[in-house]
């Protein structure tokens, strides 16, 4: 999973320590495609936008074509080390309201969470869940 493009990663990283990002980002990163970011500063900017809107995309980043939204899934213990998403071509995400998408991405966090923190009683939720959810287009 490469920390630059992959929502996954992304949703993952933006909660990790300063030293954590910089040691992902410490090598060079591959350009896939024209839109993939390889600057440490564009990379730490999406990072901070993923922990203001609770949700990372990846928009024709790693390949031409394919996109992905990925959640942070916070664990009982504070600690984010999984996320959850959604991936495919960009034009099928987008036919669907990317509000509705984080919906139903929201919807699974809390079971899995359970599951993962392997513990029973309420789960976790998002860490930056939002009742306005702010859309980033492709």
């Amino acid at each position: 999973m490469l920390p630059h493009v992959a929502a996954s990663a992304k949703a993952i990283l933006a909660f990790q320590t300063a030293d954590l990002i910089d040691r992902a980002l410490a090598g060079p990163l591959p350009r896939l495609t024209p839109e993939t970011k390889i600057a440490k500063k564009e990379i730490e900017k999406d990072y901070a936008a993923v922990r203001k809107s609770g949700f990372a995309t990846c928009w024709n980043e790693m390949e031409l074509g394919m996109g992905a939204i990925a959640v942070p899934i916070e664990l009982f213990t504070r600690v984010i080390i999984y996320s959850v998403r959604t991936a495919g071509l960009v034009d099928r995400l987008t036919r669907r309201p990317l509000a509705q998408s984080l919906k139903v991405l929201h919807s699974a966090i809390g079971p899995l969470s359970k599951a993962l923190s392997g513990r029973q009683g309420t789960p976790a939720t998002s860490p930056q869940k939002r009742s306005a959810i702010q859309v980033r287009s492709p």
